[in-house]
């Protein structure tokens, strides 16, 4: 399964915390390791740092890319996604 978080930002900004109610439900269905069938993708850098480093999921992350990177945005990208 492959979960696209989209405006999580603006959700935040008007009082809903759309990435903790999705790793919430996706808890209360098993899924909560990274050996599970499912991959969190999004395109906000922010929010992919988010859901590893503060809200702490063990879930595979995808970072999404808009544009070609380099060298250095991917070894920045490598510290919190999984591909």
């Amino acid at each position: 399964m492959y979960v696209e978080f989209k405006g999580a930002a603006e959700h935040r900004a008007e009082g809903l915390d759309l990435s903790r109610a999705i790793l919430d439900v996706l808890t209360e269905y098993g899924y909560d390791s990274a050996e599970d069938h499912i991959y969190l993708q999004c395109f906000d850098e922010a929010e992919v740092r988010r859901l590893r480093k503060e809200l702490k999921t063990p879930l595979l992350i995808i970072q999404l890319l808009a544009t070609p990177v380099d060298a250095a945005k991917l070894k920045s990208i490598a510290e919190v996604a999984d591909g």
